[in-house]
């Protein structure tokens, strides 16, 4: 029963014995260290700690691959320069290169934390000459602990005046302004593309289209503006003109086959006229060749075909278009000496 009584005690003799580096009696050293204040070591734990992670900062600065337990040579000259290190009289950008050589490996161009210490240590000397050696390296850490990389080029938004004139577009003036729609949104080759103008006047020009108006002196362009009709009214009109003009010349021959075919032709070229006069088309009536075949050839060869013997037209074709040709010419002759004569005198203005 005793021996059955002693089995359980085995396993609480077999646990091993707590190692000299057993993380509790550490934190207890420090702990009764720090309340005691009678060791240095915990206070340069601490500034390690610090020193240790500006570092490090410092080590990763520009690659995006670095770990952060080496440095390079162009990261150790920044640290220098940007936490003061480097003063321009005791210590220099070459004493730091030298430095770096010195304490990195031969076939090596990083350093480890380590190493860096011992750059440190180094640097110390010549940086603060006037200390002793663990107050010149005090001074050296204190001047890195907490300290990260300076960024350096960085473009800031500036608020000024003249910035605001070229950045804000709502304050642009001329073909710039074009450019861009009233949101500030580029417009893109549509602001960019300029419309030719092809209508022969030059830029700002303020009178375009009143030539005819104001030189000619013609009402036709300004009956057209206010509605008269356009074209197709003309056309009417001169048709009308032609269907009245028939009649009126079977209806001379009717009443009085004893006047002259040629006077009563010049009759009409006067009627026609003064038709043309009150349209105020004079200069059409006399210049263009289409008043002929609408207001004088459709009845002189109507009526020439009517008049012929045994009415026939087709059969006597050629004589109608012989005797059309000869009775337009002399309307054209008389009625125009007829028109210009009247618009010599004034009699109609």
């Amino acid at each position: 029963m005793a021996d059955n009584k002693a089995k359980p005690t085995k396993p609480a003799n077999k646990t091993p014995p707590r190692s000299p580096s057993d993380p509790t009696k550490d934190r207890a050293a420090k702990r009764l260290s720090c309340d005691s204040n009678s060791s240095h070591e915990g206070a340069v734990a601490g500034e390690i700690s610090a020193l240790e992670e500006a570092f490090r900062k410092f080590a990763i600065h520009g690659d995006t691959r670095a770990t952060g337990k080496e440095m390079h040579g162009k990261n150790w000259s920044k640290l220098c320069k940007d936490c003061q290190v480097i003063d321009g009289k005791n210590v220099t950008i070459t004493d730091v290169d030298i430095v770096f050589s010195k304490i990195k490996g031969k076939s090596s161009r990083t350093i480890s934390f380590e190493q860096f210490k011992e750059a440190l240590q180094e640097l110390s000397k010549k940086r603060f000459k006037e200390k002793s050696d663990e107050e010149a390296i005090q001074e050296i850490y204190k001047l890195i602990e907490g300290k990260a990389p300076i960024i350096s080029g960085v473009t800031k938004a500036i608020s000024s005046p003249t910035v605001s004139r070229l950045t804000d577009t709502s304050k642009f003036t001329g073909s710039h302004k074009e450019r861009f729609d009233p949101s500030g949104k580029g417009k893109g080759r549509a602001g960019r593309e300029d419309l030719v103008d092809t209508s022969g006047y030059v830029s700002g020009y303020k009178h375009a289209g009143t030539y005819d108006h104001k030189v000619q002196g013609s009402n036709y362009n300004a009956m057209k503006k206010k509605g008269w009709g356009g074209e197709k009214a003309v056309n009417d009109d001169q048709g009308a003109n032609s269907i009245l003009e028939i009649h009126i010349f079977h209806l001379s021959h009717k009443v009085t086959r004893v006047v002259p075919e040629s006077a009563l032709l010049i009759v009409l070229g006067v009627f026609l006229g003064g038709i043309v006069w009150a349209a105020d088309h004079i200069a059409s009536f006399t210049l263009t060749p289409e008043v002929f075949f609408f207001y004088l050839l459709p009845p002189i060869v109507l009526d020439a075909g009517y008049f012929m013997p045994n009415r026939l037209f087709f059969g006597n074709l050629g004589s109608i278009l012989l005797y059309a040709v000869i009775g337009t010419v002399w309307n054209a002759a008389t009625t125009g000496l007829s028109l210009y004569g009247v618009y010599r005198t004034g009699i109609m203005e």
